[in-house]
């Protein structure tokens, strides 16, 4: 048999496993103040869109399960429905919430900042169709670096 430490590979460092291992990442780089104001943006939407109106008609009817009464927004409008807060607390509450929320995946990701097949772009200065050119163009340069690290090992 095999010692159970040499199966355990998933919780090495990328530096310790094989190439073909390694995923390609891209990730977005957005400006935390674009990102708060787009949040922002978007629970007004909700709102304006009659977000409350579904969450009160789920609520009423009992239909929301327990997972779902603590999702952010159904959280905060469901205090409201029961009298535990103002409308304009929960919208304010909500973008809060999904502001920390957004932080903590911003976070989250930085690990994978020091990958060494990812590339990182600046969502923040560009329009889509060039974020999809220079995502495109780092998947092929990411993916030449395989070709040479793999070739390198093999000569090695």
């Amino acid at each position: 048999g095999r010692r159970i430490s040499e199966l355990q590979t998933q919780w090495s460092s990328p530096a310790d496993r094989a190439t073909d291992d390694l995923p390609i990442v891209i990730g977005l780089d957005f400006p935390a103040e674009t990102i708060n104001r787009r949040i922002n943006a978007r629970v007004k939407l909700m709102m304006d869109l009659g977000f409350e109106n579904e969450v009160r008609r789920l609520h009423q009817s009992g239909r929301l399960g327990r997972n779902a009464r603590e999702a952010l927004g159904y959280k905060q409008l469901i205090e409201c429905i029961e009298g535990r807060r103002t409308f304009d607390d929960a919208v304010e509450q909500t973008k809060i919430r999904t502001r920390q929320y957004a932080k903590q995946q911003r976070t989250w990701l930085k690990r994978f900042r020091s990958h060494p097949r990812s590339r990182w772009l600046d969502a923040g200065a560009c329009d889509a169709q060039v974020l999809e050119d220079q995502a495109l163009a780092a998947i092929a340069e990411l993916a030449k670096l395989r070709t040479r690290l793999d070739i390198a090992s093999l000569t090695a």
